[in-house]
C-alpha cells in the first residue's frame, strides 16, 4: 500500500497520531453512562504507538485521544454548529499525520465512516497523510471502510502491528507484508484473509501502562482498566472468539496503584469475566486490599464475572474486602431452553441460588439478560427429531422475564434485545437464513429489533414487550405509563430513602440504606434514559417500520 499522496508534513520534529473514539447515535441508552468514562482500547493504542516509535534520533511520534462520547465544552473543546466535535479545528489545532478511527461497536460504525469522509474532505494542508480504522466491527467489515476512503483497516487488536504499520505510513511503503492490515491503494483494495493479530501471552506484561493523560477535553470519572484479553467460552452470540490472555497480577496491580496515586477512585474492570485467570484473580485483590489498608484509602471497582464464581464464597468476600462494589452479570435468559440453545450451562433454579450468594455479600448486582433469542438451525431439529418444539408467545416469554427479575431482585437491570453481531455465529445462520432486517448499524445497541424473530413471533409485539419489562423496572409497575407521575414517585422515594437514614442505621445498617438510596437514584436515571429513548422510538415511527417487514416477509 501506498499512503494516500498528501502534501509534505509541516516540519516538525515528530508526526502525530490522534486515535478518535467514535460517538454514539443520540438515541443510544449508553450515552449518559459514556459520558463519565473513556473507552480504554483507543488509550492503549495510542500509548502503545507513543512508546514504540522511536528510532536512533528518539522518539518520532506523539500521540492523543479524543473520546466523542466524553468531550467536553467546559474544557474548551471545539464543536461545529451541530454541537459535534469540530474536527477541523481540531486539525488547524494539532495537525495528526495519522487519524485513527476506533470502530469497537457496531452502533458507531455511521460515525466513523462519517469522520472518515470529513477528514478526507478537509483542506489539502490539513488532509492527514493516513486515515486508519480499527476495532472488532472494522474487524468483520473492513470493504465499507475502506471504500469510504479510509488508507487501512487493522484487524484484532491493534497493538500487535501499530508500530509497524505507522513506520510504513511515515515511509511512504507498502503494507502488503504486515499481519492482520488491509488496505487501499489508488483504486485498488486488499483484503488480508489471514486473521487478526492478538498480543500474544508472552507480552501482555510488556504492554506499557494506559496513558490517560493523552485524552484532550475529557473528564473520566470512572476508569476503565483491563488484566484479561479473550474469553474460553465461545458463546454462539457473541463476538469475542479468542483464547484468553493476561498480564500478571503484580502488572495489573501496579496500574492501580499508579491511578489510584493521581486520584482516581472509580474504576471498571472491562474483562469479559474478570475471573478467567482465578488464581490472578484472587492474588491482585489481595494486593488491592493491603494496598488500601496501608494507605487508608478506598477504592471502588465494577467487575465483570460469571455467576457460578459464587461458588467460591472466599473469593466473593474478598472481592468485596478489596473493594469491588458492583459485578455486572449474564443471566442471559430464564428459560431453560434457551440457555442450552445459547451453549450456557445454567440452570434457572442454580441461577437464583446463586444470585442470593452474591446479594448477601454485600454486592450491587447488575442484572444483564437476552430477550427474544432464536433458537439455531441444530437446535430446532433436534427437537424436531424428538417431537419437540420451542413455542412460547411473546408475552409468556416476558411473563417468564419478569417472574425472575422479581425473584432474583437486581440492583440494576438491561434485558436486551437479542442483536445478531457481525462475527458471531448467530448472525451467520440469519444471513444464510435471509432473516437480517436492513436497519443501518446506529441499531445495533440491543435495544432494536433488526432480524426477523422465530416462527410464530410477531416482531412489533417482541419490541414492545422488551420495552415494557425496562419500563416496568425503572418506571414503577402500574404507574409507569404516565410519565409525570412516575417521575414524582421516584423523587418522593430518594428524599424519602435520604431522611429516613437514622431510622435505618440501627436497623438495617449503612449498606442497607446505602443500597436502599442508591436504587432509588439509578431507578430515577434509568427512568429517564427509557423515556428519553422511547419518545425518539415513537418519533421515528419503528413499529410502523418493523410492521412493514413483516408484512413483506
Amino acid at each position: 500500500m501506498q499512503a494516500t499522496q498528501a502534501p509534505p508534513l509541516p516540519q516538525t520534529d515528530r508526526m502525530l497520531l490522534r486515535v478518535v473514539g467514535c460517538r454514539f447515535p443520540p438515541h443510544n441508552v449508553y450515552r449518559y453512562q459514556a459520558t463519565k468514562t473513556t473507552a480504554l482500547g483507543p488509550v492503549t493504542v495510542a500509548t502503545v504507538a507513543k512508546a514504540a516509535c522511536v528510532d536512533s534520533s528518539g522518539p518520532w511520534l506523539g500521540a492523543e485521544v479524543i473520546d466523542e462520547n466524553n468531550y467536553r465544552k467546559k474544557l474548551g473543546a471545539p464543536r461545529g454548529t451541530d454541537g459535534m466535535p469540530d474536527h477541523l479545528a481540531l486539525q488547524r489545532e494539532r495537525y495528526a499525520a495519522v487519524v485513527g478511527l476506533s470502530c469497537g461497536m457496531s452502533t458507531s460504525a455511521p460515525r466513523c465512516l462519517e469522520l472518515i469522509r470529513t477528514y478526507r474532505e478537509m483542506p489539502e494542508e490539513l488532509r492527514p497523510k493516513a486515515i486508519v480504522v480499527g476495532g472488532w466491527h472494522a474487524t468483520d467489515n473492513p470493504e465499507v471502510f475502506l471504500e469510504a476512503g479510509a488508507d487501512a483497516v487493522v484487524h484484532g487488536e491493534a497493538e500487535a502491528v501499530i508500530a509497524d504499520l505507522l513506520t510504513a505510513i511515515r515511509d511512504d511503503a507498502s503494507l502488503a507484508g504486515l499481519r492482520g492490515v488491509s488496505f487501499r491503494t489508488g483504486d485498488e483494495i486488499v483484503v488480508d484473509a489471514r486473521g487478526g493479530g492478538m498480543v500474544p501471552q508472552r507480552l501482555m506484561d510488556r504492554l506499557p501502562d494506559p496513558d490517560f493523560g493523552l485524552i484532550r477535553y475529557a473528564d473520566v470519572k470512572i476508569f476503565p482498566v483491563g488484566r484479561t484479553r479473550g474469553c474460553d467460552g465461545r458463546c454462539r452470540f457473541c463476538r469475542v472468539k479468542s483464547g484468553a490472555r493476561w498480564m500478571s497480577p503484580e502488572r495489573f496491580l501496579d496500574q492501580l496503584k499508579v491511578l489510584a496515586s493521581r486520584g482516581a477512585r472509580r474504576f471498571f474492570v472491562i474483562d469479559d469475566r474478570s475471573e478467567q485467570d482465578l488464581p490472578g484473580f484472587v492474588q491482585w485483590l489481595e494486593g488491592l486490599e493491603e494496598f488500601e489498608r496501608e494507605r487508608k484509602i478506598r477504592l471502588s471497582l465494577t467487575t465483570q464475572n460469571r455467576l457460578s464464581l459464587a461458588e467460591h464464597p472466599d473469593v466473593l468476600a474478598l472481592m468485596r474486602r478489596a473493594g469491588v462494589s458492583t459485578v455486572a452479570i449474564g443471566f442471559e435468559s430464564p428459560i431453560p431452553e434457551e440457555l442450552k440453545a445459547m451453549k450456557k450451562p445454567l440452570r434457572p433454579a442454580k441461577m437464583l441460588e446463586w444470585n442470593k450468594t452474591w446479594k448477601r455479600h454485600g454486592f450491587f448486582v447488575h442484572m444483564m439478560l437476552i430477550f427474544g433469542y432464536p433458537i439455531p438451525p441444530e437446535t430446532r431439529d433436534r427437537l424436531a427429531a424428538e417431537g419437540e418444539t420451542i413455542s412460547l408467545p411473546v408475552r409468556d416469554r416476558a411473563r417468564r422475564f419478569m417472574q425472575f427479575i422479581r425473584k432474583a431482585r437486581p440492583d440494576t437491570l438491561q434485558i436486551l434485545l437479542f442483536t445478531p453481531l457481525p462475527g458471531t455465529e448467530d448472525r451467520a445462520y440469519l444471513e444464510d437464513e435471509g432473516r437480517i432486517y436492513p436497519f443501518g448499524w446506529e441499531y445495533y445497541d440491543g435495544t432494536w429489533l433488526t432480524f426477523e424473530p422465530d416462527k410464530g413471533i410477531d416482531p412489533v409485539d417482541l419490541q414492545y414487550e422488551s420495552i415494557k419489562m425496562m419500563r416496568r423496572f425503572y418506571g414503577m409497575r402500574g404507574i409507569w405509563r404516565i410519565r409525570i407521575l412516575s417521575l414524582l414517585v421516584h423523587l418522593a422515594r430518594i428524599g424519602a430513602v435520604t431522611v429516613a437514614l437514622p431510622v435505618a442505621w440501627p436497623t438495617v445498617g449503612w449498606r442497607g440504606w446505602l443500597r436502599a438510596w442508591r436504587d432509588s437514584k439509578l431507578r430515577l436515571q434509568g427512568h429517564l434514559v427509557i423515556g428519553a429513548w422511547l419518545r425518539n422510538y415513537e418519533r421515528i415511527r419503528y413499529p410502523e417500520q418493523l410492521a412493514r417487514l413483516r408484512k413483506a416477509a
